[in-house]
Protein backbone atom coordinates (compact mmCIF):
# COMPACT_ATOMS: atom_id res chain seq x y z
CA UNK A 1 0.00 0.00 0.00
CA UNK A 2 2.81 2.43 0.84
CA UNK A 3 4.71 1.52 -2.33
CA UNK A 4 1.56 2.11 -4.38
CA UNK A 5 1.23 5.61 -2.91
CA UNK A 6 4.90 6.39 -3.62
CA UNK A 7 4.48 5.04 -7.16
CA UNK A 8 1.41 7.23 -7.68
CA UNK A 9 3.33 10.35 -6.65
CA UNK A 10 6.36 9.52 -8.78
CA UNK A 11 4.35 8.42 -11.82
CA UNK A 12 2.38 11.66 -11.71
CA UNK A 13 5.51 13.59 -12.70
CA UNK A 14 7.74 12.51 -15.59
CA UNK A 15 10.58 14.52 -14.08
CA UNK A 16 10.45 12.68 -10.74
CA UNK A 17 12.89 9.79 -10.67
CA UNK A 18 12.92 8.60 -7.04
CA UNK A 19 10.52 8.94 -4.11
CA UNK A 20 11.58 7.42 -0.82
CA UNK A 21 10.01 7.19 2.60
CA UNK A 22 12.52 7.56 5.42
CA UNK A 23 12.32 7.03 9.15
CA UNK A 24 14.55 9.92 10.15
CA UNK A 25 14.72 8.97 13.81
CA UNK A 26 16.42 5.66 12.97
CA UNK A 27 17.82 6.83 9.61
CA UNK A 28 16.34 3.89 7.73
CA UNK A 29 14.86 3.93 4.24
CA UNK A 30 11.44 2.33 4.65
CA UNK A 31 10.28 2.16 1.03
CA UNK A 32 11.36 3.43 -2.40
CA UNK A 33 9.69 4.01 -5.73
CA UNK A 34 12.09 4.59 -8.61
CA UNK A 35 12.15 4.36 -12.38
CA UNK A 36 15.68 2.98 -11.96
CA UNK A 37 16.52 2.13 -8.36
CA UNK A 38 19.73 3.79 -7.15
CA UNK A 39 22.28 1.71 -5.23
CA UNK A 40 21.45 1.22 -1.55
CA UNK A 41 24.40 3.42 -0.56
CA UNK A 42 22.86 6.33 -2.49
CA UNK A 43 19.45 5.74 -0.88
CA UNK A 44 21.13 5.67 2.54
CA UNK A 45 22.85 8.98 1.71
CA UNK A 46 19.48 10.55 0.83
CA UNK A 47 18.05 9.23 4.10
CA UNK A 48 20.95 10.64 6.10
CA UNK A 49 20.60 13.98 4.32
CA UNK A 50 16.89 14.00 5.18
CA UNK A 51 17.62 13.37 8.86
CA UNK A 52 20.34 16.02 8.96
CA UNK A 53 18.15 18.62 7.24
CA UNK A 54 15.31 18.15 9.70
CA UNK A 55 17.00 17.06 12.94
CA UNK A 56 20.72 17.76 12.51
CA UNK A 57 22.78 20.45 14.21
CA UNK A 58 22.02 22.99 11.48
CA UNK A 59 18.26 22.47 11.49
CA UNK A 60 17.42 24.55 14.58
CA UNK A 61 19.20 27.75 13.51
CA UNK A 62 17.37 27.64 10.17
CA UNK A 63 14.04 26.92 11.87
CA UNK A 64 14.53 29.85 14.26
CA UNK A 65 15.57 32.16 11.42
CA UNK A 66 12.35 31.56 9.50
CA UNK A 67 9.89 31.40 12.40
CA UNK A 68 8.93 33.65 15.25
CA UNK A 69 7.74 30.74 17.36
CA UNK A 70 10.01 29.42 20.08
CA UNK A 71 9.36 25.76 19.26
CA UNK A 72 9.44 25.05 15.56
CA UNK A 73 10.67 22.36 13.18
CA UNK A 74 11.66 22.51 9.57
CA UNK A 75 9.15 20.63 7.44
CA UNK A 76 10.37 21.15 3.89
CA UNK A 77 13.61 21.67 2.05
CA UNK A 78 14.51 21.97 -1.63
CA UNK A 79 18.07 21.55 -2.86
CA UNK A 80 18.80 22.67 -6.41
CA UNK A 81 21.78 21.73 -8.55
CA UNK A 82 22.56 21.74 -12.25
CA UNK A 83 21.49 18.14 -12.75
CA UNK A 84 18.81 17.48 -10.11
CA UNK A 85 16.30 18.91 -7.70
CA UNK A 86 16.01 17.21 -4.31
CA UNK A 87 12.82 17.68 -2.31
CA UNK A 88 12.50 16.74 1.36
CA UNK A 89 9.15 16.86 3.20
CA UNK A 90 8.51 15.87 6.80
CA UNK A 91 5.13 14.48 7.83
CA UNK A 92 3.09 16.74 10.08
CA UNK A 93 1.39 13.65 11.53
CA UNK A 94 4.52 11.64 12.31
CA UNK A 95 7.64 13.79 12.68
CA UNK A 96 9.89 10.74 12.31
CA UNK A 97 8.71 10.13 8.73
CA UNK A 98 9.75 12.13 5.69
CA UNK A 99 9.84 11.87 1.94
CA UNK A 100 12.96 12.41 -0.10
CA UNK A 101 12.45 12.94 -3.80
CA UNK A 102 14.99 13.07 -6.61
CA UNK A 103 13.79 15.01 -9.64
CA UNK A 104 15.12 16.51 -12.83
CA UNK A 105 15.78 20.25 -12.53
CA UNK A 106 12.98 21.03 -14.99
CA UNK A 107 10.23 19.68 -12.69
CA UNK A 108 7.34 22.08 -12.12
CA UNK A 109 8.20 22.55 -8.45
CA UNK A 110 4.94 24.13 -7.23
CA UNK A 111 2.83 21.32 -8.65
CA UNK A 112 5.21 18.69 -7.34
CA UNK A 113 5.37 20.22 -3.85
CA UNK A 114 1.58 20.24 -3.58
CA UNK A 115 1.41 16.58 -4.61
CA UNK A 116 4.27 15.58 -2.29
CA UNK A 117 2.71 17.40 0.68
CA UNK A 118 -0.54 15.57 0.10
CA UNK A 119 1.35 12.32 -0.45
CA UNK A 120 3.23 12.37 2.86
CA UNK A 121 0.03 13.09 4.76
CA UNK A 122 -1.78 10.26 2.97
CA UNK A 123 1.06 7.92 3.90
CA UNK A 124 0.76 8.88 7.56
CA UNK A 125 -2.96 8.13 7.47
CA UNK A 126 -2.35 4.75 5.83
CA UNK A 127 0.15 3.52 8.43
Amino acid sequence: MILEKLDTLRNGFDDCKVVGLADISSRIVLCVSADKKPPQEKLDAYCTATAELFDGAGAMPFAKAISRQEETQLTESIVLSDDQTLVFIRSSKDASEALFCVCDPRIVIDDFLNAARSGIENLAEAS
